[in-house]
């Protein structure tokens, strides 16, 4: 019998035995959501990592810099040569501490009201940049998170390469004892593929990740509007 025969014989049966799995169009389906779901979590995981670095005073200035005239490179240099004030942790200090700096300067130089409000403002600023340190904790955490997604999804793709491999050698194995052997366990890595694909799109560790970025960007931005918002509160009340 010639190759192609066989391997046509081979592929039918294949296909007989795949669809008794009664999961064929359903093996499909959640193989794409299953993709969808991992390169979303490596999406994610680029923009916490993004989020984090994004209001460091270097970042922040650099990314003005970097598409503006280098006169801005003055006030870099400036900033630089600030006395830095110190954070809750030891880390470079973010663009909320530089500009609570700046404020605090202004509110120095000033007086009265203008004094007093500048100085609120440098206070508030300070309070969000110290948040922004326990922003940092919560995300780092969110980013464990995903790596024990990480290991989950490399683990089915192993699982998607041994199936692989498995079809191959079916399609191109002779007709003797071991197309059984090998047909029984393609359907039985299938199954458990299968399995495993679609737990992993609606896994706990899913749910644990969009309540954890939820509560840190919560916690992050609710505290920050709750320090300027008093800082407002007590401007009023000093008028009143």
């Amino acid at each position: 019998m010639e190759y192609n025969t066989i391997k046509t014989r081979l592929k039918d049966r294949l296909t007989k035995e795949y669809k008794k799995t009664k999961h064929t169009e359903e093996y499909l389906k959640t193989e794409a959501g299953y993709k969808k779901t991992r390169e979303s979590i490596k999406q994610i995981e680029a923009e916490i990592t993004t989020m984090l670095s994004s209001f460091t005073a270097t970042t922040f200035y650099a990314n003005i810099t970097s598409g503006l005239y280098s006169g801005f490179e003055i006030l870099k240099d400036k900033i630089k040569s600030q006395k830095q004030p110190k954070t809750a942790a030891k880390e470079e200090q973010d663009f909320f501490g530089i500009f609570a700096l700046s404020l605090g300067e202004l509110a120095s130089n000033t007086s009265g009201q203008v004094s007093k409000k500048f100085e609120d403002l440098s206070g508030s600023l300070k309070k969000i940049s110290a948040g922004r340190v326990q922003f940092k904790e919560s995300m780092s955490h969110n980013l464990m998170v995903i790596e024990e997604m990480k290991e989950k999804y490399k683990n089915i793709d192993g699982t998607r390469l041994r199936i692989l491999d498995l079809r191959q050698r079916i399609e191109s194995t002779s007709v003797d004892v071991d197309e059984e052997k090998l047909r029984r366990e393609f359907t039985e890595e299938c199954d458990q593929l299968y399995s495993s694909m679609r737990g992993f799109s609606s896994s706990e560790e899913l749910i644990d990740l969009a309540f954890g970025i939820g509560n840190s960007m919560k916690n992050f931005f609710g505290d920050a509007f709750d320090a300027l918002a008093d800082s407002e509160h007590v401007e009023r009340h000093a008028a009143e």
